[in-house]
């Protein structure tokens, strides 16, 4: 009985005990100081609830861990977060080079209205992007085609989830047919098949890269259609480095329907080559094609452009970039955005589509080689607090040689829906932020169905996305709203 009184009169002692501390300190003027260990447990919390992100797929990273062969000559069996971790070379290249430390200082708050462009969605209620469900599988990184044939109905393909196989060694891109359901969500049909890509080795992965010679699988598809015929790109062991681009007819891989037609270029899975040097890891190339439907690769946009015509067997002529590089390098110059020395690098994104810059509904638009472009989507990586960011922006070039820049995105672009961090500044204004969600743009496909690679301002786009490493989306949106904020070169 006497402990529990003694209790109870705890209970009503220590808060006015509290209240005449604080308020001794307030008339004193004094500043409350919260105890060193106490602040330090609450960092180690903050630690083990919130690790570093290290990111799965297109979040390549700036440090690489050493995996050392077995002594065996046999490997450990690694995992998707681990081959993300492999460095991307510097387009000429040579590794990128990395110093100092992540940037962990607060960033300063931006307004997405004045900082951005942003892309709304013209067929959801509240103008933002939608998810993607993938049936009973969990995905990244989709893409959206239109189905050759049946009605309000797309093909998706996304990396699927490393954590769905027991083998961490294995990689697999999962594909479906999808149509939108009451919820504004674009979902699976039925359950989602493994696309059949066969799989790659090298003998080019040695020391830091040695690892990448014990996966098994297809890495980050690109879908995209070309002028008749729908691709698939995707990373995997490569015969020139250790790690290269893959392409192939899509119409080989699923079931694509009486509208095959002849399958002739890339029927079979055929690596993507490049112009010397060589990098040990390549990829983020993107296939364009010129006003005859002759086929190019580019190969890079930073530090200088670099792409090549791109033959049958996957190899390449020249680089043709030379031609056009004083131009280009002005325009570069001009719109490329500033990367900082470290923890910053510009990458290319998506694949690459046509279009004619006005509206097909309008009596005189008639697509020329004036007014008829290409363009690509490439974005910009930023590291921060341990967390990586990618800002996306247009890249337009001439559709015939020597494909000059047309013209670049003079701000980054913002899907509507994207989550941006808490206000910042006194007023709470929640336009200013001080951060934002991580969403990575895969591929970019007109919307309508028997649309390839051409279209106009006024046709409707398809932009799909991963958020976050863990899940996927996409947003429609008008063609024309990507060159709103486009600035010309020349």
């Amino acid at each position: 009985m006497l402990v529990r009184e003694v209790r109870r009169l705890v209970f009503v002692i220590l808060p006015l005990l509290v209240f005449t501390f604080v308020t001794w300190k307030f008339y004193k003027n004094e500043p409350i100081q919260v105890p060193a260990k106490v602040s330090d447990w609450i960092d180690k919390q903050f630690d083990k609830d919130h690790p570093p992100s290290l990111g799965t797929q297109n979040r390549e990273q700036e440090t690489l861990t050493p995996v050392a062969e077995n002594g065996d000559g046999s490997g450990t069996p690694i995992s998707a977060e681990q081959l993300a971790a492999a460095p991307e070379p510097e387009p000429h290249g040579q590794p990128e080079p990395v110093t100092g430390q992540p940037d962990t200082s607060p960033p300063v708050a931006i307004n997405i209205e004045d900082s951005h462009d942003i892309l709304y969605s013209i067929s959801t209620l509240d103008r933002k992007y939608f998810k993607i469900k993938m049936g009973n599988q969990k995905a990244m990184n989709p893409n959206i085609i239109p189905h050759p044939s049946l009605p309000d109905t797309w093909i998706i393909v996304a990396q699927q989830d490393g954590t769905a196989n027991t083998d961490p060694r294995f990689f697999s891109e999962i594909f479906c047919n999808a149509q939108f359901t009451l919820d504004g969500s674009l979902a699976c049909m039925e359950d989602p098949w493994i696309l059949p890509v066969e799989a790659t080795t090298s003998d080019k992965c040695t020391g830091n890269l040695a690892f990448v010679s014990y996966n098994i699988g297809p890495h980050d598809a690109r879908v995209f259609y070309g002028p008749q015929t729908p691709y698939t790109m995707y990373g995997s062991q490569s015969s020139h480095a250790c790690f290269g681009l893959w392409i192939q007819d899509l119409r080989e891989l699923i079931p694509w329907g009486p509208s095959g037609g002849q399958h002739n270029l890339y029927s079979k899975a055929t690596e993507l080559q490049r112009p010397l040097p060589w990098g040990p890891i390549e990829k983020n190339f993107f296939l364009f094609w010129d006003k005859y439907d002759n086929v190019y690769a580019h190969h890079d946009i930073t530090p200088k452009r670099v792409f090549a015509k791109v033959e049958a067997d996957g190899s390449v002529g020249p680089d043709l970039a030379s031609a056009t590089a004083l131009q280009d390098d002005q325009c570069l110059a001009k719109y490329l955005p500033k990367i900082g020395p470290e923890l910053e690098s510009i990458h290319q994104s998506t694949n690459s589509l046509s279009i004619t810059l006005c509206n097909r509904k309008d009596s005189g638009c008639v697509a020329t080689d004036e007014n008829t472009v290409l363009f690509t989507i490439y974005q910009m990586k930023k590291f921060h607090n341990l967390h990586a960011l990618y800002e996306p922006y247009v890249m337009a070039f001439k559709r015939t040689a020597p494909f000059e820049i047309y013209g670049m995105s003079e701000k980054p672009l913002w899907v509507n829906g994207r989550v941006v961090a808490e206000a910042k500044t006194e007023e709470e204004d929640p336009h200013h932020v001080s951060g934002q969600q991580m969403i990575y743009i895969v591929s970019v496909n007109w919307k309508k169905q028997g649309q390839n690679y051409h279209g106009f301002l006024d046709d409707e786009l398809f932009l799909s996305f991963g958020i976050e490493d863990h899940d996927t989306a996409g947003i429609d949106i008008m063609a024309g709203d990507l060159f709103r904020g486009l600035g010309k070169c020349g």
